[in-house]
């Protein structure tokens, strides 16, 4: 039962005692996670970070595209698309200047960040390239935990493709486009790009992955498998 007897002064200083450890706790938290932030990136400044956050938010949204639909808590279904692989890249060879056939692009850490999605992600590293990639793929895929890869942007755009082929039978390929300054995800290539472009796999992993799979059917007619 409150105390209608407490003088209104005892009860601020009360109150003052009790929201003074709480108000206290949460400041260290806040100074220990904005540390932590500063520590991973001392040349990080709070300003920096609000920017990085809108930028991120700016970023994931787009691939909500008008039409788009989450499937699910990893996956999106992509709205219809207006224009062909073919097209966009008749377009852009128009636009842009050729790059060598052996351009891999930079090898160096580049960190796919929760709730972010693959699309978005190989984007925004395509940019920083200076190449376009088009993702022609029916669905998109919501990051659900951070990882990082440290390889060439050939190689990570293989190292994708790769892991997502099982939703598409093990068909989606890679493909470089020098000549458009371009880089084509797809499960179902046209002819321009397996004309006009080079898959991004190695010729090392084209024979291991051919090797693997004449091994797999030699042990299937053993009934090995």
């Amino acid at each position: 039962m409150p105390d209608t007897n407490t003088p209104p002064e005892k009860k601020s200083k009360l109150m003052l005692k009790l929201l003074l450890p709480a108000t206290l706790i949460a400041l260290i938290v806040a100074i220990v996670y904005w540390g932590l932030e500063i520590i991973r990136d001392p040349n990080k400044t709070t300003h920096e970070m609000a920017d990085g956050v809108a930028k991120f938010y700016s970023t994931f949204r787009q691939s909500f595209m008008p039409g788009a639909t989450q499937l699910d808590e990893y996956t999106i279904q992509l709205p219809p698309k207006t224009e062909s692989v073919s097209q966009k890249l008749e377009n852009r060879r128009f636009l842009v200047e050729p790059v060598s056939p052996n351009w891999k692009g930079e090898q160096k850490r580049r960190s796919f960040r929760e709730n972010e999605t693959l699309k978005t992600a190989l984007e925004v590293f395509g940019n920083s390239e200076g190449v376009e990639v088009i993702w022609d793929l029916e669905h998109d895929y919501i990051i659900k935990n951070h990882f990082v890869e440290n390889v060439n942007f050939k190689e990570l755009v293989e190292r994708i493709s790769k892991t997502i082929g099982n939703d598409y039978e093990g068909d989606v390929k890679g493909y470089f486009c020098p000549t458009e300054r371009a880089i084509v995800i797809t499960d179902n290539p046209d002819a321009y790009v397996t004309d006009s472009c080079i898959l991004t796999i190695s010729k090392r992993r084209l024979a291991l992955d051919k090797r693997r799979e004449e091994d797999y059917k030699a042990r299937q007619k053993l009934g090995l498998n």
